[in-house]
């Protein structure tokens, strides 16, 4: 039997790192390993991660949301139009997507 190893070669290492990418919820390349976008969809640069997937995860945003609100371009749209986390939630309930 094979025992597995979770260590990554050097080579593997480096051709992930020199890929480009494109970022599945802002649209720019980014290179490298990329994080998994959840609850968005697919996988998304650093600085993605760091604006919307992060602060989804804390306020709870479900991929259910996301697809309500027509995916990752759409949502990232109304996060971006709205300046707080309170914002945000008002409109999701104006548009039905979550309970008032």
């Amino acid at each position: 039997m094979k025992k597995y190893s979770s260590r990554v070669n050097a080579a593997e290492t480096e051709n992930a790192v020199g890929k480009k990418h494109i970022c599945s919820i802002t649209g720019d390349v980014y290179y490298g390993f990329g994080n998994n976008a959840h609850p968005f969809f697919g996988r998304c640069s650093d600085e993605a991660n760091e604006e919307y997937v992060i602060p989804a995860r804390i306020c709870g945003i479900s991929q259910e949301i996301i697809k309500s609100c027509g995916g990752n371009g759409a949502f990232k749209k109304i996060w971006d139009e709205s300046e707080t986390t309170q914002d945000l939630i008002n409109v999701l309930q104006e548009r039905g997507i979550i309970a008032a």
